[in-house]
């Protein structure tokens, strides 16, 4: 059976990387390591990852996104690869539903969950009262159905899985778009591969994601390169800058 290396970026809220790893713990039903990359917390971050058993990269200041990715990606040893927000809940069969889309054929590129807060089709509209509420909500809709599966070009960077292979092929994410805190979406730029979302109707993999006051988002169109890249509104200057390398070409 494959191995998933899960990589957790967090900077500070202690408090939802700890409801996100046990999370993991409950419900992760394929092997799996979990690491985590600590953007310089000053809230007690990495002494409970130490207590905790989580592989632990600390790093002395806030280096952004895309670098802590990097970092986690960098020391991983799985098979498949996870970016996962600190301030997400997971929920029966998440990964291996995910895993088993990913791996239906060989030229999808990546794969993504529907969840409580996102934009564009991977947010869904369902009412529970409380954490056990969506538990019990997602294990009963959490069921793999292959006619179920949606092709889409984007995928939120609330939770982002995909082969090592593709890494292999295309690369880290880019780390000229760090420090950048507001994310908001991550795009992969895959070259003749397809990116599938488990979503719509009753077979899908359901996450939870803690819904911030306010979190604007843009939706830039994807083009072909080599890479990963994200956006948001503070990115905007900087990516205008890089618009005329080459490797961005077909992004704007």
């Amino acid at each position: 059976m494959k191995r998933a290396s899960i990589i957790i970026p967090t900077f500070n809220r202690l408090d939802l990387l700890i409801r996100c790893v046990a999370s993991i713990r409950n419900y992760t039903d394929i092997p799996h390591e979990i690491i985590v990359v600590d953007n310089g917390s000053t809230d007690g971050t990495a002494d409970w990852c130490r207590m905790a058993g989580v592989t632990l990269l600390s790093l002395n200041r806030n280096e952004g996104f895309p670098v802590a990715c990097n970092r986690g990606l960098k020391i991983s040893s799985g098979d498949t690869l996870v970016l996962l927000n600190n301030d997400t809940v997971v929920s029966p069969r998440w990964l291996s539903n995910m895993s088993l889309a990913l791996y239906s054929a060989a030229d999808i590129g990546i794969v993504g969950p529907i969840t409580n807060y996102a934009s564009g089709p991977q947010q869904v509209e369902l009412t529970y009262p409380d954490i056990d509420s969506f538990i019990l909500l997602a294990d009963a809709v959490n069921r793999s159905d292959p006619h179920k599966w949606v092709p889409i070009q984007r995928i939120v960077g609330v939770c982002f899985v995909f082969r090592r292979e593709l890494m292999e092929k295309i690369g880290l994410l880019d780390e000229r778009f760090s420090p950048d805190t507001m994310r908001t979406t991550i795009i992969a730029c895959v070259p003749n591969s397809k990116a599938i979302e488990c979503s719509c109707a009753a077979t899908r993999s359901f996450t939870m994601k803690e819904a911030p006051a306010s979190r604007p988002t843009l939706m830039p169109r994807i083009g072909l390169s080599s890479g990963i890249i994200r956006f948001s509104r503070t990115s905007g200057k900087k990516f205008r800058e890089l618009s005329s390398d080459k490797t961005l070409e077909g992004l704007c």
